[in-house]
């Protein structure tokens, strides 16, 4: 039985998307993955281009193949990144387990609902509607209590509604890094200055999910993170791509610590 046109193009589209993911993981990208999806890409382009004509197509055709142009560019553009170092140890379990929240967010109201009192660690009642305060740093807490119980080893910090607490927490007891990596926590600054131009009481936190090198160099250029409660409601945890010529209120990037305690045996 041969598979429809429009169900081959969205199969190629969700391979492609799969591939990506699969590749960018914790910001390890080669040579030999960038030849890889630069071909894939070109073989997609060109398969598409020839079934375009074979029958009436049910979805936007030009639209996927702008969207394949788009992403080609973008792996070129990735591929001229030196290597990054894949996250290992506790930073690995929790990028993983914000990976498998994105999605999950706000429902029946600002910072409300079941995941946010997930996250929160409270009990839902008929009031699941209310207001339960802002969340990064209770959605990254979360990741963190997760992770250890995954990997069966002790909490390495106390976890935070705060975001700022939180980050010095991390630091604490892993370490404060210049340089990001995957895995590793960044911390913002938030809300309106002090006098002088001081930082606020407010902050925000999230997880680095990937770094991009500027060309030809090895220092960061753009932090791709994972982060809870950015946005008006419904705010869900999703991706964000932040350029760092750009970020003057970041106030710290954090390390996980090293040789936790395995409560396993």
């Amino acid at each position: 039985m041969a598979i429809r046109s429009e169900n081959y193009i969205s199969l190629c589209a969700r391979l492609m998307e799969l591939s990506c993911t699969r590749m960018c993981d914790g910001g390890g990208w080669g040579t030999k993955d960038h030849k890889i999806l630069v071909d894939t890409l070109d073989a997609l382009n060109d398969r598409i281009r020839e079934i375009k004509g074979e029958q009436p197509m049910s979805m936007n055709v030009s639209h996927i193949l702008t969207l394949l142009d788009q992403t080609r560019a973008e792996v070129e553009a990735l591929g001229q990144a030196t290597d990054i170092p894949k996250p290992t140890g506790l930073g690995a379990m929790v990028l993983e387990v914000a990976r498998e929240e994105i999605g999950n967010g706000e429902e029946g109201g600002n910072n409300a609902g079941p995941h946010v009192a997930r996250y929160k660690r409270r009990s839902l009642g008929l009031d699941d509607d209310k207001d339960q305060g802002s969340w990064c740093a209770s959605f990254l807490s979360w990741c963190i209590e997760e992770a250890c119980g995954r990997m069966g080893i002790a909490m390495p910090i106390r976890p935070s509604h705060g975001a700022k607490q939180l980050g010095k927490r991390i630091a604490a007891a892993g370490s404060k890094v210049e340089v990001p990596m995957p895995g590793d926590v960044v911390v913002w600054d938030r809300g309106k200055l002090k006098p002088g131009g001081k930082p606020s009481w407010m902050g925000h936190v999230g997880i680095v999910e990937r770094v991009e090198l500027g060309a030809g160099t090895s220092t960061p250029s753009i932090l791709h993170t994972i982060e809870g409660n950015v946005g008006a409601f419904p705010s869900v945890v999703r991706r964000f791509a932040h350029d760092l010529s750009r970020q003057d209120r970041i106030e710290l990037f954090a390390a996980f610590p090293d040789g936790v305690e395995d409560l396993s045996t």
